[in-house]
C-alpha cells in the first residue's frame, strides 16, 4: 500500500461476496502511525469492486476503495474521508 500522506504500509483485508456485494473487514499498518481497521463493505461488477472502508475507531480515516479483481489478486486506488489530512494512494493484495 502506497499512501501520498505516510508513505508504504501494510493492508488486509477479509471480505465475503454475496452476489453483488461484498461485506468483512480490513486492517492497515503504516510506520509511525496507529493501526486503523474496520468494517468493509460495497459491491462487486464484472472484475471491478468498489468497497468503503470504515474505520472501527473514532477520529480515524476511512477510506473509498475501487480495485481490478482477478483470481489471486486486487490492485486499486483509495481516497480519504472524513479525515483531518488528504491521504489517497494505490494498493495490492493477494489472495490467500
Amino acid at each position: 500500500m502506497a499512501s501520498t500522506y505516510v508513505g508504504n504500509g501494510t493492508i488486509t483485508f477479509s471480505l465475503a461476496q454475496n452476489g453483488t456485494t461484498v461485506s468483512g473487514q480490513w486492517a492497515t499498518t503504516f510506520p509511525g502511525q496507529p493501526p486503523n481497521g474496520g468494517s468493509a463493505s460495497g459491491s462487486v461488477s464484472g472484475s471491478t469492486l468498489t468497497v468503503r472502508l470504515t474505520p472501527g475507531s473514532p477520529g480515524l480515516c476511512g477510506f473509498n476503495t475501487t480495485a481490478t479483481v482477478n483470481d489471486t489478486s486486487m490492485s486499486g486506488t483509495y481516497a480519504a474521508y472524513n479525515c483531518s489530512v488528504p491521504d489517497a494512494g494505490t494498493f495490492t493484495v493477494t489472495k490467500h
